[in-house]
Formats: C-alpha cells, structure tokens, sequence
C-alpha cells in the first residue's frame, strides 16, 4: 500500500509541475516571467491592458495568488521569490516589489488616486464600463511610484497608496493604511500607519 500511495503521489507532483509549466506559459502572453518556477493559484488573474507583455515583469520563484492590473503606460515589477496572496496590484504608473517579499491577503497596492475628483467624468466611466468599454479611464488622475523594497512583510486587509517608499525589512501590522513612507527594519500599524518599534539587529 506505501508504495502505490507513494507511486500516486509522485504522479500527482509531475501533473501538478506539467499544469504549472503549461499555466507559467500562458501567462507569458500577459506578462514578461524571467524565471521558470512561479507559481499562479487558480485565484490568480492577469489584466494587461497595455497589450505589452514588458509592462508586467516577475522574476523566479513567485507564488501569484491574487489580481495584478497594469492599464495606460503603468509598469509592475515584482522580484524573486516573492509571494502575493488574494490580494489586488493596481498600477497606472509604477509598482515595484523586492525580493522574498510576503503580502497576506486581502491587500490593496495602488500608485493611483484611481478615479477622478469629478463625478461626471466617474458617472461616464461607469456608463462606458457598463457597456464593456474601457477607455484610457486612468489618465489625468493623480499617480505616483509605489516601492516595496525586499523582504517586506505586509498583513492581511492592508491598503497601500499612491507614491509610498515601504523600506527593507519592514513589517505592515493588519488592517493598516499605509499613506507615507515606512522606514527600513520597522514595524508599523493603524489608519494611518504609524511606527510601532524597529526590529532588532538579531531578527533581521
């Protein structure tokens, strides 16, 4: 019985790698994938609306577990071995994420305001949305470069907004809203985000 159960499961691993290669292939038409051992969930979506595959460039070794969304001339980065949960990366300008990076779920990334102050200009992108047209909707609103240096770790139901430095090593405590920069080697939390203590020597 060991043996085929072993026997099975060493089928189940190749079929599992065979669907991932082949998954990893499809998603190249979307997005530029420099390494071979990413890994896409069934969750994970790719929404490339620049039509340029260079505007979304993964390195190797990142588990993809929820949405990434490049629109106009916006450009997403994400460095190896990183992982993103059931999360949303929205991104009209610049995002960047390093490497061995940990992002929970439920986080929103964002280098946009999204949607303008006018409400008019917010009623006719509904209309247009509602009959499958989607226009350059995201030009001429405010955006700024997102930057999430390496081994970054942010919690579950955090927000991230537009033109945020997040330095190395720092640690985004759940549910906060992180709307200036947060040094390297800290722990911050709350709405907004505020510095709760560094990480010491010995823990980075």
């Amino acid at each position: 019985m060991d043996l085929i159960a072993k026997l099975i499961n060493k089928v189940i691993s190749i079929l599992h790698k065979i669907a991932n290669k082949l998954e990893i292939e499809e998603y190249k038409v979307f997005c530029a994938i420099s390494g071979d051992k990413c890994v896409f969930s069934n969750n994970a979506k790719v929404y490339n609306h620049s039509n340029k595959p260079e505007s979304i460039n993964l390195g190797n070794g990142i588990t993809i577990d929820g949405i990434l969304e490049v629109y106009n001339n916006g450009s997403l980065f994400i460095d190896d071995y990183t992982f993103i949960g059931n999360s949303r990366i929205f991104c009209t300008n610049y995002v960047s994420i390093g490497k061995g990076c940990w992002i929970a779920d439920h986080v929103f990334i964002m280098d946009s305001d999204l949607h303008p102050i006018s409400a008019k200009r917010r009623f006719n992108d509904a209309k247009n949305f509602s009959k499958g047209i989607f226009p350059d909707v995201y030009t001429n609103i405010p955006s700024a470069p997102t930057k999430i240096q390496d081994s970054v770790w942010i919690g579950v139901n955090c927000t991230i907004l537009k033109g945020v430095t997040i330095g190395e090593g720092a640690i985004i405590g759940a549910g906060s809203v992180v709307t200036k920069n947060v040094p390297a080697w800290t722990i911050v939390a709350g709405n907004p985000a505020r510095i709760i203590r560094e990480i010491p020597e010995d823990e980075r």
